[in-house]
């Protein structure tokens, strides 16, 4: 099935964004709820899961870091393979409230009931496919000495020593090469998710048409990525300095509660990070692929 891309303009990157910020005004307890619970699911499943195969594996604290690493490597591939069908479940959450339909948070997990789950899952697959073949194309650029160096520099600064990383061979190659598998990985999953989700695109569908998207629309895509971690940026430097803030007050009644509030500050700042970044990969879909016109454009920014 071939799927008609439109070219976006560059300037288009700006609305996604300013689109994304404002998602919640229409339901925001049913999107920021839904947000929520996929970081509590998502760290939930990672929990739960490194437990469990930390102790099959009979790793402990005197492990060594090779064996610590294997240990978690379940629990990642876990967590990526939920990672897209959780996705979907907000996007899912965020169209409802978008078009005015009822939405609640828990409306998360209907996606776990839907044919597509099984294809979103595969698309986590595929994210994790890239990352090894992306880690061995660098792996052979740093040199072939380079990882046994970085595991024992980082062995030895676990164990109290300083950390002192080794030099790779080839660098600025290696940060391109980096550049470029990191696009396209996130492209896949950005993108496919809802052509899966929305679309209902099957996963070599989703795959071909999100690369085939993100080369056609490489200016609008790059310009939004900027715009989006400047604006990580920026909010994080506020929430640091408002954190800072909070734990000295929190203190002074006892520290426990400064640590509290600190870890809820953070966790509110994440969930509208999530809900910026799902809800701008929904605005991409909706200008790139798809035919409807169910979310008004917007044009301003608000709070």
């Amino acid at each position: 099935m071939t799927m008609e891309i439109r070219k976006v303009p560059v300037r288009r990157a700006i609305t996604w964004l300013a689109e994304a910020i404002n998602l919640g005004r229409a339901n925001p307890r049913a999107i920021f709820g839904a947000a929520l619970l996929m970081i509590s699911t998502l760290y939930g499943v990672l929990l739960v899961v490194a437990v469990i195969s930390t102790a099959v594996s009979g790793a402990s604290s005197s492990s060594s870091l090779a064996t610590k690493l294997a240990a978690m490597i379940p629990a990642f591939l876990v967590t990526v393979l939920a990672l897209p069908v959780l996705m979907a479940g907000l996007l899912q959450v965020i169209r409802a409230a978008e078009t005015g339909q009822p939405a609640r948070a828990r409306d998360l997990f209907q996606i776990l009931r839907q044919p597509q789950a099984k294809r979103l899952a595969m698309l986590g697959l595929i994210h994790i496919a890239l990352g090894i073949a992306g880690a061995l194309a660098v792996a052979l650029l740093a040199g072939g000495s380079y990882w046994d160096d970085y595991l024992s520099a980082v062995q030895t600064a676990a164990g109290g020593g300083s950390l002192v990383l080794p030099e790779p061979e080839h660098p600025q190659l290696i940060f391109v090469l980096q550049l470029v598998f990191n696009y396209i990985s996130y492209a896949i999953m950005l993108l496919g998710v809802p052509l899966i989700t929305f679309s209902n695109a099957g996963l070599g569908d989703a795959v071909r048409s999100s690369l085939r998207a993100s080369l056609l629309n490489i200016g609008a895509n790059v310009f939004g990525i900027v715009v989006f971690f400047a604006g990580m940026l920026l909010a994080a430097l506020v929430i640091g300095l408002v954190g800072l803030l909070i734990v000295a007050v929190g203190n002074l009644v006892h520290p426990l509660i400064g640590s509290v509030l600190s870890v809820g500050l953070y966790l509110a700042f994440g969930t509208m990070l999530l809900v910026v970044l799902v809800g701008g990969a929904y605005a991409v879909w909706r200008d790139t692929f798809s035919t409807e016109s169910d979310t008004p454009a917007l044009t301003g920014f608000e709070a």
